[in-house]
């Protein structure tokens, strides 16, 4: 009799679990993808659930019909996910963040495209005893009409010294929902120094960011490779090392309260602005005196660099996003990461303060970078500059006050 009594509460058990699991497989992410090259829905076009779980798990997948239009199953609600759409080998990634029908862009692809400019160029160089870290970053416009994607395996080329050994490259597409991915890039055979990196170049700004060091004996030759037309190319170094241009005249010495460098402007694809640098030092990130950041200083009679200038570079060009200096706020994460792995207490906190200072110094450099770009005024800078160099003299002082404490113990 008891069986049969505890059946009911079976059936009623297992009728709710059904119910749950019933829940849960109907949900479902609909949406429409529509190209934006032809002014047409997108049909036939592959699209993949992606669940974002310790990397991006493929969860199902289906192909958008005549009307552009899909539906995927989803198998994990409780997880975050993101749509991923594939339209002539190029994917496009957007986010899910409700229940709302997502509205997805896409663009036919080309493998080359005539209105692709780099809007700005940076490589910044500092000497770290035998060696030269350098870290380069691109800024990409396309301004295709209609707009495309230009897709190809040589789509960013740069050029780097023979023995120098990559470190990292990232990218970041177009759009507020593109973040910062970690890519890979490809050596050109029998071409030492020349390196292609195949992201593609949707509409819109793409962004580099490419790190890599390489042996230094206080002196060496760099030779950009100039693939796009482009606004501005800035190299910023310490203002102990000397710079000297090798087959140019076109670049301009600029100095201030942050970082020295040469400009060079609207540069035309295939010019050689091959230059040289020497000596050693770490670049300068304390305001060693209130000048005004629209002052340029003179530059020194044997147009090198001089070691009693202040650092950077004024700020020209086209307006850019609030958004431009994200890949370099990820680089300087990289530094806080590293400090977070340091499994020893007094060390870690030591770590710690010096990630503090190199963030503060990437966002000095980003300011430079805005600056450049001509995307805040004057006020904007000065304010931000001062704010920044206060906290970095704070942070300073917080290190020399605990060196003096391990002296005095």
């Amino acid at each position: 009799m008891n069986i049969f009594r505890s059946v009911p509460k079976v059936v009623l058990l297992l009728s709710f679990l059904l119910l749950v699991v019933s829940f849960c497989a109907g949900q479902t992410i609909t949406g429409t993808v529509h190209n934006e090259t032809t002014g047409r829905f997108s049909a036939g076009d592959q699209v993949i659930l992606l669940r974002l779980d310790n990397g991006m798990l493929e969860e199902t997948h289906t192909k958008t019909d005549a009307q552009g239009s899909f539906k995927l199953s989803v198998q994990f609600p409780g997880s975050r996910h993101v749509v991923r759409v594939f339209h002539q080998k190029v994917n496009y990634d957007q986010p899910v963040d409700s229940s709302a029908p997502l509205e997805i862009q896409v663009f036919d692809a080309k493998p080359k495209i005539k209105q692709i400019r780099e809007s700005l160029g940076i490589l910044k160089l500092e000497p770290g005893g035998k060696t030269l870290n350098v870290t380069e970053l691109h800024a990409v416009d396309n301004d295709s009409k209609p707009p495309q994607t230009q897709a190809s395996p040589n789509n960013f080329e740069i050029s780097l010294p023979s023995d120098a050994q990559m470190d990292s490259v990232m990218a970041k597409g177009p759009g507020p929902n593109s973040i910062a991915v970690n890519i890979t890039s490809t050596m050109v055979q029998n071409e030492a120094g020349h390196v292609t990196i195949r992201f593609p170049l949707r509409p819109g700004e793409t962004q580099f960011a490419i790190r890599y060091h390489l042996p230094y004996q206080g002196k060496l030759t760099f030779h950009p490779r100039i693939l796009y037309p482009t606004n501005s190319l800035g190299i910023m170094y310490p203002p102990s090392m000397e710079f000297s241009a090798l087959k140019s005249d076109r670049f301009q010495w600029e100095s201030d309260n942050g970082m020295q460098g040469q400009i060079v402007r609207n540069i035309t694809p295939g010019e050689v602005l091959d230059f040289e640098v020497s000596g050693t030092g770490a670049l300068s990130s304390r305001n060693p005196g209130a000048t005004s950041p629209s002052a340029v200083s003179q530059p020194p009679a044997s147009g090198g660099s001089r070691s009693d200038k202040a650092p950077a570079i004024q700020a020209q060009g086209k307006t850019p996003s609030s958004g431009k200096s994200i890949l370099w706020l990820v680089v300087a994460g990289a530094f806080i990461l590293f400090a977070a792995g340091v499994f020893l207490v007094w060390r870690m906190k030591a770590a710690k303060q010096q990630a503090a200072v190199e963030a503060l110094k990437e966002k000095l450099f980003a300011l430079e970078n805005a600056r450049l770009r001509g995307s805040i005024s004057a006020e904007e800078y000065a304010a931000s500059r001062k704010s920044l160099n206060q906290n970095l003299e704070q942070v300073v002082a917080k290190q020399d006050n605990k060196s003096k404490n391990l002296v005095t113990r």
